[in-house]
């Protein structure tokens, strides 16, 4: 330990008088990196390393998801564009994004089939109403449980592009999720999206209407479904049959 005496001083005129000489101060000096505020042992991406050893203090690390908004084309290394590169794998594109307490959404270019949500003609409540964003792959998990009749949410839950991060799952969407799309800005910048990504549109030109499973149950008898009709320009959330599996589709989404 160190001790330092202070002089307090006033110029007057052309004089310089010393007004406190007992002000005291007691410096420590340390050759301690972690007292000194340094955690880490390495910086992959750089930093400012300690002078007593070897412990950084480390730089963040760089979102990869700048840029992900609505209607970006969403590639497997967790970054995002507005064009269609062809040295990366493309894993969809965007149709919900990130936020401080939300995680953003990815929604596969193409359906993968067309499939009920429940096959037969007898059905029964599953309890699986839950409309939240969040719930998509919750929703999804459930109906797998049950069994290999729920054929959407399987068929959604199998989808396994190549690129696909590990850990990651693809899901069908709930409710909000898809009830996102209903807002006109947000449908014309996923079909901007999907168009450049060489896919399938929501909605067709030729048929007028397309329609989008959800993992959320309406009812007993019916399920949410996104029903998309370009021609008219129109795009709601609508109930639908469990059983009908000639023109629903299926189109998985991946949380990032």
């Amino acid at each position: 330990m160190k001790n330092y005496l202070y002089l307090t001083t006033v110029i007057i005129g052309s004089s310089m008088v010393i007004v406190n000489t007992m002000s005291w101060a007691q410096c420590v000096t340390t050759q301690d990196c972690t007292a000194l505020g340094y955690t880490e042992t390495s910086c992959p991406n750089g930093g400012v390393k300690c002078p007593f050893g070897n412990r950084w203090a480390c730089f963040p690390e760089p979102d990869k998801t700048a840029g992900c908004i609505i209607g970006a084309l969403y590639y497997s290394d967790g970054t995002c564009s507005d064009k269609l590169e062809s040295s990366k794998t493309l894993l969809g594109v965007v149709i919900y994004e990130k936020s401080d307490s939300e995680n953003g959404w990815i929604m596969a270019v193409n359906p993968i089939d067309t499939l009920a949500w429940e096959p037969g003609e007898q059905h029964y409540s599953t309890g699986i109403t839950d409309k939240a964003v969040s719930a998509s792959c919750t929703n999804t998990q459930k109906l797998v449980a049950k069994g290999s009749d729920y054929e959407a949410a399987n068929a959604a839950n199998n989808y396994k592009p190549t690129g696909t991060p590990s850990g990651k799952s693809w899901c069908l969407p709930s409710y909000d999720l898809l009830n996102n799309l209903t807002n006109s800005f947000n449908f014309a910048k996923v079909n901007a999206g999907f168009t450049i990504a060489k896919g399938s549109i929501l909605g067709t030109l030729e048929v007028g209407s397309s329609q989008i499973s959800s993992s959320s149950e309406h009812d007993s008898h019916s399920v949410w479904i996104f029903k998309a009709d370009t021609r008219d320009g129109k795009f709601n959330m609508v109930s639908g049959s469990k059983s009908d599996d000639y023109n629903i589709s299926v189109r998985p989404v991946m949380e990032f």
